[in-house]
C-alpha cells in the first residue's frame, strides 16, 4: 500500500456494472489513482464527500466526476438515491448495455461509498445482508450499524432500477 493511502481500491461487480471503491485520492495518490482508472476504463466517479480536489483533473482527461454528497456515517435521501440509479442507468445505456465500470469514493471509502454500492447490488437482486456481507469480503471495515439497518430496510424499486429496461 503507498503511503498517504489508508484502503487500497476495491472491485465489486453487478450485473451491469464494475465499480471500484476507494478513499478519496491525495495529491501523493492522484498519479496512482488515475492509472487505476485508465487500466479499467472508468468514465465516471462519483464524489460521496465535500471536494478535496479540482474535478478538472479529471474531466480533462475525459472522466465525468459527479457529486453525490451526504454526510458522513448517515445514508443517502431519496432524491440522491434517484440520482445514483439514475447514473447506473444512463452509464449503462450509453455503454451500449455491455458492463460499465464507476469509480466510486468518500473520504476513507468505508461508509458511503460502499453504500452506493450496496443499493447498485441490491436493485440487481441480491438481498440486503448479502450485499453488505460480499462488499465486506472486499473492503474490510465497510458500513457502520446505521447503514447497516438502513440498508435493511431498503427496498428496489422495479420503476427506478437500473436493471430492468
Amino acid at each position: 500500500m503507498e503511503s498517504g493511502r489508508s484502503h487500497q481500491e476495491s472491485f465489486i461487480e453487478s450485473s451491469t456494472h464494475k465499480f471500484i471503491l476507494f478513499d478519496e485520492p491525495s495529491e501523493a495518490t492522484l498519479p496512482t489513482f488515475k492509472e487505476v482508472m485508465k487500466r479499467n476504463n472508468c468514465r465516471d466517479i462519483v464524489r460521496c464527500c465535500e471536494p478535496n480536489y479540482d474535478a478538472a483533473l479529471f474531466t480533462s482527461d475525459g472522466i465525468n466526476v459527479h457529486e453525490m454528497l451526504f454526510k458522513d456515517g448517515s445514508n443517502p435521501g431519496e432524491e440522491l438515491i434517484d440520482k445514483w440509479l439514475q447514473l447506473l442507468k444512463d452509464t449503462y445505456i450509453n455503454n451500449g448495455k455491455q458492463k460499465t465500470t464507476i469509480g466510486i469514493h468518500c473520504i476513507a471509502g468505508l461508509g458511503r461509498t460502499p453504500v452506493l454500492v450496496a443499493i447498485a447490488l441490491i436493485e440487481d437482486g441480491m438481498k440486503p445482508l448479502q450485499a453488505v456481507e460480499f462488499i465486506r469480503s472486499k473492503r474490510r471495515g465497510a458500513f457502520n450499524m446505521p447503514q447497516i439497518n438502513f440498508l435493511k430496510k431498503y427496498k428496489p424499486s422495479k420503476k427506478k432500477s437500473c436493471i430492468i429496461m
